[in-house]
């Protein structure tokens, strides 16, 4: 009876064991199913790099936290809402980080954090203009942007700058035949002449760095200014200060003579022709006798004396003759006898005045 009673209970648990082992495994089988039956498909882009994920997680979010994704949602980009729930199969997401860069513009500076791939599309999003002309230093527009970069951007301008510079006009020196040497009339007073510069002058930021000569003109001619000089020498007479001008001067041997009838050819007052000069002057101060064949009648002339105390007769015109005024010899008139003693023979310098 023992036996028989041993034989049952073990067949017993033995049931219940399989009985158990099968509940078990259905258990197991539908939580299997369920598990694969909430499992989503997500496949992410992580800056560039792909990867391939399966996840119970519903949201985005949830996914992202669970795989401790790192995500700035203020600066980072995302190709979708964070909030959005998943789906049962295919799930996209795309996440680019963004960088630290340093743009210089316009005498700004600004520190961005951005996600953008390349200098272009940022300066874009800034809304910064490149103009044709500028420069990128280092890198150009489809330059890849990476973790703390510069992009400095080169302002280049170009204009147009007029130089004018004076050019020197000279004296015309021209000679006058009836003018006192060294004696001047403006007759023209010239102009300066003018030369044009044109330059094209390249600035970046506004400094100069290249200047180009585009043109260089003359755009006034000089005028040369014009002056008349005499060429007749001049002397002024220290008794008077009158100036003359004369042809030429010679040495001579001047004497003295008087009314004196001794020295008139025997002609006393009351006598015809008495005081009348061979020229038929009066005879006066300033009427000398000459050799008509070296000083012609009519000649006016200044005498200056060479030796001697005496002063200079002055001024005088050849109106009269003598018989022993030969060749370089002169006599002048005096109406004081002693005056005309005083004087004896002595060298004289005579000038032969110009008349216009």
């Amino acid at each position: 009876m023992v036996k028989h009673h041993d034989a049952k209970s073990k067949y017993r648990v033995i049931k219940h064991t399989i009985a158990g082992i099968f509940a078990l495994l259905l258990i197991m089988l539908v939580t299997l199913y369920i598990f694969e039956n909430n499992l989503k498909n997500v496949t992410l882009n992580f800056n560039g790099h792909v990867y391939a994920a399966r996840t119970l997680e519903t949201t985005i979010a949830g996914f992202m936290k669970d795989n401790n994704i790192p995500f700035n949602d203020n600066v980072d980009f995302i190709s979708v809402d964070v909030n959005d729930s998943l789906e049962k199969e295919a799930n996209t997401i795309a996440i680019k980080t963004a960088v630290p860069v340093t743009v210089k513009w316009d005498g700004n500076e600004k520190e961005v954090m951005t996600y953008y791939e390349t200098v272009g599309q940022l300066l874009d999003e800034m809304k910064i203009t490149v103009y044709e002309d500028d420069k990128l230093l280092n890198c150009s527009l489809d330059t890849s942007l990476s973790a703390n970069m510069t992009i400095e951007i080169v302002r280049v301008t170009k204009g147009i700058k007029i130089e004018k510079t004076l050019l020197q006009n000279y004296i015309e020196l021209i000679e006058n035949q009836n003018m006192a040497l060294n004696e001047t009339h403006v007759l023209d007073d010239g102009q300066l002449g003018e030369k044009t510069y044109i330059y094209e002058i390249t600035y970046e930021n506004g400094v100069e760095v290249n200047r180009q000569l585009s043109l260089e003109e003359v755009t006034r001619e000089p005028v040369n200014k014009k002056i008349e000089i005499g060429v007749i020498p001049s002397k002024t007479d220290p008794n008077t200060g009158k100036t003359f001008m004369y042809l030429r001067y010679e040495t001579f041997v001047a004497t003295a003579y008087t009314l004196d009838p001794d020295e008139c050819g025997g002609k006393a007052p009351g006598d015809p022709g008495y005081g009348i000069t061979a020229s038929g002057m009066k005879a006066d101060t300033g009427v000398i006798a000459v050799d008509k064949s070296v000083i012609p009648f009519g000649t006016k002339v200044y005498i200056e004396t060479i030796s001697g105390a005496f002063q200079n007769y002055g001024f005088a015109v050849a109106g009269d003759t003598g018989t022993g005024i030969k060749g370089n010899r002169i006599d002048l008139f005096m109406y004081d006898k002693q005056d005309a003693l005083d004087w004896g023979i002595r060298k004289v310098r005579v000038y032969f005045i110009y008349e216009k």
